[in-house]
């Protein structure tokens, strides 16, 4: 390309839809579907032993082998399919500004990864290429985060932030807009971890621009038609299933403290025996021992529904 703009259309691994299950010793996949035959021959190697934490199937793109991998190195807790996406740099020397990819029209927010030696930097513009704001995040030698009026030459944020960026790994950030303000904030989250915001002019229209270099790479995650990143599956991992559990009391043998982590989460507790049930006393409680420490993302409770 005229702009120097490198297009890879797949990461380095594919992340598959196959969870190793600790309880049962046994591979799945997260659709519910059987594992198959040859996928399982390839983590033949992949067992209880060597594992201490949730595990996903793993495929290299560039040697097509298959093997294990723990599911934080991807996402805590999360396993997903590959995500496609573009990493933009500049292969010559010099650098200049282009045009975000997959920038939506309907929705004044972006985000990205980026790595690189000098800084960070986008920008605003308008239908007729003028430049309004300038947002620029730190680099190899400097901590400093600003916000700029380019037309007034005025800095209306700034701020400090060590290892705000990376020379070697990528690191996520989001901007969001609107007629009154803008914001900055770190991970794959809008609206979440922000570090900048400032009041703005009206940015109707506007394009965001990012400068790519030589020493600058941002990676972008390819959107769908509905502007929704593309991942065939996202599912958490129940750190509770099938732990051991224990309970102040027990109000019939239908509700045994087990059905509470058995992943059935059925409300109806007399015909289908999904939940766990104490009796009537004062301070009744339920426990589930998770046998290790996490740092937990969610906790999702599921009460009965036929009373």
């Amino acid at each position: 390309m005229e702009s120097g703009i490198g297009v890879f259309n797949e990461s380095e691994i594919q992340w598959l839809g196959i969870i190793y299950d600790m309880n049962t010793t046994q591979w799945k996949q997260l659709s519910g579907l059987d594992v198959p035959m040859f996928i399982l021959d390839a983590l033949a190697s992949s067992t209880a032993e060597n594992m201490t934490g949730p595990s996903c199937a793993v495929i290299s793109v560039n040697t097509k082998t298959m093997y294990s991998a723990d599911c934080f190195e991807r996402h805590n807790f999360t396993c997903k399919t590959a995500e496609k996406f573009l990493v933009v740099k500049h292969d010559s020397g010099g650098g200049e500004y282009v045009a975000a990819p997959f920038q939506s029209i309907d929705h004044n927010a972006y985000k990205f990864e980026f790595r690189g030696e000098s800084a960070a930097q986008l920008r605003f513009t308008d239908q007729n290429d003028t430049v309004h704001y300038e947002i620029k995040l730190g680099g190899k030698y400097s901590t400093q985060c600003t916000i700029k009026d380019v037309g007034a030459n005025v800095f209306l944020y700034k701020t400090q932030l060590d290892g705000v960026t990376s020379v070697t790994d990528f690191k996520g950030f989001w901007v969001s807009w609107d007629n009154s303000e803008v914001k900055v904030g770190r991970g794959e989250l809008i609206g979440r971890n922000q570090f900048m915001s400032t009041v703005i002019q009206a940015l109707d229209g506007a394009t965001l621009e990012l400068w790519s270099s030589a020493q600058t790479q941002w990676k972008i995650y390819i959107k769908d038609k509905n502007d929704k990143e593309k991942v065939k599956q996202k599912t958490d991992v129940n750190l509770a299933l099938n732990k051991p559990t224990r309970t102040s009391s027990l109000g019939n043998k239908y509700g045994p403290k087990e059905n509470g982590v058995d992943g059935c989460t059925d409300g109806n507790y007399i015909s289908v025996h999904c939940c766990t049930h104490t009796k009537n006393d004062l301070g009744a409680w339920w426990e589930v021992d998770l046998e290790q420490t996490y740092p937990i993302k969610e906790i999702v409770v599921y009460n009965r529904q036929d009373c």
